[in-house]
């Protein structure tokens, strides 16, 4: 992880911030709608049951995404690498057609740490609501 620690940066909390957001009203959601169409019985009670159990699934998603992270899914997919055998030329047309690109933009390895924090803080959430 010490080689993750650049990324903890004070221009990461405002993209993680939305994303535990999203995610917990997407939570909320599907426990409204459990409640309201699936759960008509009153036999699981939506706090103790759901909560826990998107908060794991929550868990293991972020458990991915350090995978992912950690370039693990290069092991874990297996593709067909086909050899390109005409070479790519590039003009001065291809060039000036491609739009500029935004310096402030997340990287990609960002973009997928600020996914993961966001997966673990959620589902830590979803897990201390649900077994309270």
């Amino acid at each position: 992880m010490k080689k993750y620690a650049g990324f903890l940066t004070g221009r990461m909390l405002r993209p993680v911030a939305y994303k535990v957001v999203e995610i917990l009203t997407v939570g909320i959601l599907l426990a409204a709608l459990w409640g309201r169409y699936f759960n008509t019985m009153g036999l699981i009670v939506t706090r103790t049951w759901i909560f826990p159990i998107y908060g794991i699934l929550l868990l293991i998603l972020a458990w991915f995404r350090f995978l992912q992270l950690d370039h693990a899914r290069e092991f874990l997919v297996f593709e067909n690498k086909k050899k390109n055998t005409s070479q790519n030329t590039v003009s001065v047309a291809d060039v000036l057609e491609t739009p500029p690109e935004d310096a402030g933009e997340l990287e990609k390895d960002e973009k997928v740490f600020c996914s993961m924090a966001a997966l673990i803080v959620s589902g830590i959430l979803c897990l201390i609501y649900g077994l309270a």
